[in-house]
């Protein structure tokens, strides 16, 4: 989008040469997995993803509403149980959820970078357990509206952890800053325009309302899914650092003026006929044996042996010399 952005038509490219360089003494390596055609699409859409919950999205969620479109919030667990200071509620989430429609999306339990916080510790278990605790806050309080897509904390991702998260999901989404076409090249690695580089970049650094337009104007043209990441946004004096609600309402404008679709994943899923995967928790039970024993018959030195036990068990309290008078017998 942002070398090109509106009137560069990508059916007119027939070739692609690919150049490849590195510093002295040192070798560049290319890896190419797949490279193939796109399928023509039947319309442009743009999907718009609040990442981490902010209570701070309540203003551009109302403009959203405005105009009935409907958006998707990436949910961590930890701060809406913990009722964090900052983060929606669980209340607004439901609210959000049950009269706006809106979608919520696992972001998983903590938010921790999944590579620093697990794969460099070889911890891919506790990776494991996040994932799943957040898939099971948003099951138990009715929130798990989109059981296909995962949302990676911090955009923090590699074979390991796409290997796990593939075996729950079927997509989840990143935070790399390039175009993307559906069917994905990489379903565990959907890309997106940031609209903010706070987790791509570490830099507070926020994109040009024009430039997302060019964005969504290809989309449109090209028939593609635009996927848009929003974090915060400032609309009071004293916010913390966030997208402007003044510029996200003329993002907004411009989609209802370009007359382009806004789905949730959930809509988007459905309308390329994708399946909503299901995940359940079964409460875990220790392991159990059943014995049966029918006595048919017994000796009676085992006969014997019952009774001295028999008595042991009557009489074990009595004390030491009562022990002394079973031996002897």
């Amino acid at each position: 989008w942002r070398r090109y952005g509106t009137g560069f038509n990508w059916a007119d490219i027939d070739a692609i040469r690919i150049a490849i360089g590195t510093t002295i003494q040192k070798t560049a390596t290319l890896q190419l997995a797949d490279i193939a055609l796109t399928p023509s699409q039947k319309e442009g859409e743009v999907i718009i993803v609040f990442d981490d919950g902010y209570e701070s999205i309540l203003p551009a969620i109302a403009v959203m509403n405005k105009y009935g479109f409907k958006g998707n919030i990436a949910v961590i667990a930890d701060r809406v149980v913990g009722i964090e200071r900052g983060y929606l509620s669980l209340k607004q989430l439901k609210q959000i959820k049950d009269e706006y429609g809106w979608d919520l999306i696992n972001h998983s339990a903590h938010h921790l970078s999944a590579i620093e916080a697990y794969i460099k510790n070889d911890n891919i278990d506790g990776f494991v357990e996040d994932l799943l605790a957040g898939a099971k806050f948003l099951i138990k309080n009715d929130l798990n509206t989109t059981p296909n897509w995962y949302i990676y904390p911090h955009g923090a991702t590699n074979k390991a952890i796409k290997d796990v998260v593939g075996k729950y999901y079927a997509f989840a989404r990143t935070t790399i800053n390039q175009p993307e076409a559906y069917p994905f090249g990489d379903p565990l690695g959907v890309k997106a325009i940031s609209a903010d580089g706070t987790e791509s970049s570490g830099i507070k650094a926020f994109v040009p309302v024009s430039e997302l337009e060019s964005a969504i104007v290809d989309a449109k043209t090209y028939k593609l899914p635009l996927f848009i990441t929003f974090h915060r946004i400032n609309s009071l004096p004293g916010d913390k650092p966030g997208y402007e609600l003044s510029e996200f309402k003329k993002m907004i404008d411009f989609i209802k003026k370009e007359n382009i679709k806004v789905k949730t994943l959930r809509e988007f899923d459905a309308d390329n006929g994708v399946e909503q995967r299901s995940l359940t928790f079964t409460p875990s039970q220790p392991p159990q044996l059943t014995v049966e024993i029918d006595v048919k018959s017994i000796s009676m030195l085992a006969r014997i042996q019952n009774i001295i036990i028999d008595k042991w068990l009557s009489f074990r309290t009595i004390g030491d010399k009562v022990i002394r008078v079973l031996k002897f017998i």
